[in-house]
């Protein structure tokens, strides 16, 4: 009975996250709509109209970000949740996974993607700076079966500097992949570096970097039920 409704829970949450995502290519598809039209008015006649629209243009964009985020949480809890039920996953082991961002000088960081083992748990894009201005992030804080297992991460950089131009429109697009073993009764606590590796002789595209910095520690009976306990995302 029990598993009963926990599936029909799943395919509840799921249908949802469907719908939510339909809104959110429809809002942004109707952000674009009327991109080809063409106005013969006057520059003049048109400044303001062109100022709104961008205004709204804005406004929408980052409503339709905030949403896909949202959406994209709701998609890992749902995954966690479905991964539960099917392997019994409760505290055999521990990881927590981290994002620090260590990047200094003319690097902006625009957008990151995690996965474990094939599975999306973050993804988060800058939106005034709440992503690339925070020096740390708990990615992932829960139960993980022991065994190997894959972190996947995606950073996009962009260059930024008042002094030299060129630099404004590069974009560096960085996929690392860490493998790792989960030990039973213990913590796995992996920090996810990205930092500028600098180098007299390299190239400027060539210097963002991601490091992982690894430790281990035995799992006590508070970090079982802490583990049992229900989290909200934010």
């Amino acid at each position: 009975m029990g598993k009963t409704i926990m599936r029909s829970l799943l395919i509840s949450t799921l249908l949802i996250l469907v719908y939510a995502s339909a809104y959110a290519d429809d809002a942004r598809n109707s952000a674009g709509s009327g991109a080809g039209e063409i106005d013969n008015s006057s520059p003049g006649q048109l400044s303001g109209a062109d100022e709104a629209y961008d205004v709204k243009l804005k406004s929408l964009e980052e409503k339709v970000n905030q949403l896909k985020e949202k959406i994209f949480r709701s998609k890992t809890r749902l995954m966690l949740l479905q991964e539960t039920l099917m392997h019994g996953v409760i505290a055999g082991s521990k990881i927590v996974l981290a994002h620090q961002n260590e990047m200094k000088g003319p690097f902006k960081l625009e957008s990151v993607a995690y996965y474990l083992d094939g599975a999306p748990i973050f993804g988060k894009i800058d939106i005034d700076g709440d992503l690339d201005k925070r020096k740390e992030i708990e990615i992932y804080n829960g139960s993980l079966a022991p065994g190997n297992h894959l972190v996947s991460v995606y950073m996009v950089y962009r260059g930024q500097s008042g002094l030299f131009s060129y630099v404004e429109g590069i974009k560096v697009k960085l996929k690392s992949n860490y493998s790792f073993r989960a030990e039973e009764g213990k913590i796995t606590r992996i920090d996810v570096i990205g930092y500028d590796k600098g180098g007299v002789t390299s190239k400027f595209e060539e210097r963002p970097a991601v490091k992982y910095k690894t430790s281990l520690k035995d799992l006590t009976d508070e970090d079982v039920e802490d583990i049992q306990k229900p989290k909200e995302q934010g």
